[in-house]
């Protein structure tokens, strides 16, 4: 089975005005302080079973996200919640080959 790739995209824009630059400068910035809180809050041990429903529905509750679109904040939070998985299970990949290293032939 082939695993999914995540890839960036960089957009370019000749006609943009400088209100909708700083429109979506804001956004990028709101989006940013998304991810950071995510990796705050979810980023260690406490994030061990954080899943995508639970936390949305959470910020919903509370109201936590009012200046920004849904789809948007949506989209950033889940992929945020998708990096923090990855980057747990490479670093599980990292032990696991260490261990591996540093074991003997006889305890395999």
């Amino acid at each position: 089975m082939k695993k999914a790739k995540k890839v960036t995209r960089i957009a370019y824009s000749d006609d943009l005005n400088q209100a909708k630059y700083d429109a979506l400068n804001e956004i990028a910035n709101r989006c940013g302080s998304i991810r950071t809180e995510v990796w705050r809050n979810y980023g260690s041990i406490g994030g061990l079973y954080a899943r995508f429903r639970p936390v949305r529905d959470g910020w919903i509750a509370e109201g936590h996200l009012k200046n920004l679109p849904q789809r948007i904040w949506r989209v950033t939070l889940s992929d945020t919640l998708d990096d923090v998985k990855a980057n747990r299970e490479a670093a599980k990949e990292k032990v696991v080959r260490h261990i591996f290293i540093n074991v003997d032939e006889k305890d395999k």
